[in-house]
């Protein structure tokens, strides 16, 4: 008798969906696709389930219907092995035609001023993502950005700096009366954000004090000159004392001082060190004490970059007065002057 082959069933090893983090506005439909591995898997059944059907459900195909503004987990399980991966959904009321007007409006960024092209959502200032990353170039919250209009997703990397692609800091379409929001999902990192996309023209823009909370910068108005202040963290290059070597007398004191590079750095936090506390102590504060004759390091560290200067304080030996003995006068002796009469001066002749 001929031998016969005998196939024996592959079994599904992974699943892995297209999506992991998916932003949709309500009513908002989308397909979420699942892959298995090995691609050759005998069993290619798939369940899909919500964790909150309330906010999205999901058919038997990946389906995801986008029901009410909130959170769900979508789950893909195989049913082969089940084996199973998720993929977090955010969806967003839907807002219809909100007004807009464009402005031109001056933004100071570490005090270096841009013009940036604003549009004014009821006072609330909508920017380009791509505006904010070219003026954040150099600084601790700079990051890059790219675009994967396939999946509809801006990608932003953070402590990237961007690479200009041209046309920053302009309006696509300047006399634009309405806008809406966009399905367009926000990335930081691989990570899903939570904030809204609005469409103006062919180009999404964002509530600017929504990038300030994702990015991590300040965000200010100064309304003398209607301009909008931007600052970052700065961090520290370098810290000096501002003092060069010296001698200090036993028993007084002296207050050293600081600089930071640049002079605007944010955390200027430092800790202070003798070398000799016996000889020389110095305080939190830079405040050094000559205690006993001898020499000490004091060096002083900032917390922020672990930089360090230092001096040498020389506390000489007291100086001794010499010892003056008391001058001694000569001793008179008193005159006497005895008194004469008339007859003892005749009885001896004078």
């Amino acid at each position: 008798m001929g031998k016969k082959n005998v196939s024996f069933p592959t079994a599904v090893t992974g699943i892995s969906l297209e999506q992991n983090n998916v932003l949709m506005t309500v009513g908002e439909t989308k397909l979420l696709i699942a892959k298995l591995s090995p691609t050759d898997v005998t069993n290619t059944s798939i369940i899909f389930f919500s964790s909150n059907e309330t906010v999205a459900t999901v058919d038997g195909e990946g389906n995801i219907i986008a029901v009410a503004p909130g959170n769900a987990v979508i789950s893909a399980v195989a049913l082969d092995s089940g084996v199973k991966d998720t993929a977090n959904i955010i969806v967003s009321g839907n807002v219809e035609s909100i007004s807009v007007s464009g402005v031109v409006r001056e933004v100071a960024v570490n005090k270096k001023n841009f013009e940036f092209q604003i549009y004014l959502m009821n006072g609330t200032s909508l920017v380009r993502i791509q505006d904010i990353a070219y003026s954040l170039i150099g600084t601790t919250s700079q990051f890059d950005v790219d675009w994967d209009n396939e999946k509809d997703l801006i990608l932003l990397t953070s402590g990237t700096p961007y690479i200009p692609i041209g046309g920053e800091f302009s309006f696509t379409q300047k006399d634009i009366g309405f806008m809406s929001l966009a399905s367009t999902s926000l990335l930081l990192d691989g990570n899903i954000e939570s904030v809204k996309t609005y469409r103006i023209g062919d180009s999404n823009y964002f509530i600017l004090r929504d990038l300030a909370s994702l990015l991590n910068f300040n965000l200010g108005w100064d309304s003398a000159t209607e301009k909008i202040i931007i600052t970052t963290i700065i961090n520290a290059e370098a810290v000096k004392i501002l003092q060069n070597n010296f001698t200090l007398e036993v028993g007084s004191e002296s207050t050293l001082s600081v600089e930071f590079f640049p002079l605007d750095t944010s955390d200027q936090s430092v800790t202070w060190t003798s070398s000799n506390s016996n000889s020389v102590s110095v305080d939190s504060t830079g405040i050094v004490v000559a205690k006993s004759p001898g020499t000490a390091t004091i060096t002083v560290e900032s917390l922020d970059g672990g930089f360090k200067s230092s001096i040498i304080i020389t506390v000489p030996q007291p100086t001794t007065q010499p010892t003056t003995q008391p001058t001694t006068q000569p001793t008179t002796q008193p005159t006497t002057t005895t008194e004469v009469s008339v007859q003892e001066q005749e009885s001896v002749g004078l």
